[in-house]
């Protein structure tokens, strides 16, 4: 992977400096592809040896680092081209338009021209800020998870404390029901034994047999 990633840079070219006539761009997105394939099929190659690892984790967030950075790598040229060719593409256009025109239709396009270059200015600060996102949104993604896990043990001691509370709850109310009944079962003895002495002892007013 560390191959292909100083592969990668040391291949950045500046691209967007170069017209689009002067680069074979089949030839480059056939490059980008192949060697996007290369690091796709070595990143499979190490998430399989991270998981004979002790440190699994550790040795993932690694290699999907180094698979990141190499494709973001990548990325860049492959926008560079994109540019080069777009540009390469609006200045024909502008070429075929301005040969056809009359000097006023050709003030004209010029004034269009200009208004295309500050769209595709435009356009091109669009797409920076949505490769700058999609990276910052991959760099937070190891602090999210955290994130979801601390919520989620949290989660599971609150509901392991609610489910303590009522074991123990239950609990009493089995103990507090059981002395009620052991302290109803003694009352009980008390008056039977008192109702059984009363009955033993003699009437009064009779006379003491012989």
């Amino acid at each position: 992977m560390n191959r292909l990633i100083v592969a990668a840079c040391l291949i950045v070219l500046p691209l967007a400096g170069i017209a689009a006539d002067e680069v074979n761009v089949a030839g480059e997105r056939a490059r980008i592809a192949t060697e996007r394939a290369a690091i796709e099929g070595e990143f499979k190659t190490s998430e399989k040896a991270c998981y004979k690892t002790f440190a699994v984790n550790d040795c993932l967030n690694d290699a999907r680092s180094r698979r990141r950075d190499a494709l973001g790598h990548l990325r860049r040229q492959e926008l560079a081209i994109n540019d080069a060719e777009r540009k390469r593409r609006a200045a024909e256009r502008v070429r075929e338009i301005e040969a056809k025109s009359s000097p006023e239709k050709a003030a004209e396009q010029a004034r269009n021209r200009d208004q295309a270059l500050v769209n595709d200015a435009a356009r091109q600060e669009r797409g920076k800020k949505k490769t700058g996102d999609h990276a910052a949104l991959a760099a937070s993604a190891p602090a999210n998870a955290a994130a979801r896990t601390a919520r989620d043990e949290e989660r599971r001691r609150s509901a392991a404390a609610a489910q303590a509370s009522r074991i123990k709850e239950a609990a009493d109310n089995v103990r507090r029901r059981e002395e009620k009944l052991a302290e109803a079962a003694r009352q009980k003895k008390d008056r039977d034994r008192r109702v059984a002495e009363h009955m033993k002892k003699p009437a009064s007013g009779l006379p003491t047999p012989p």
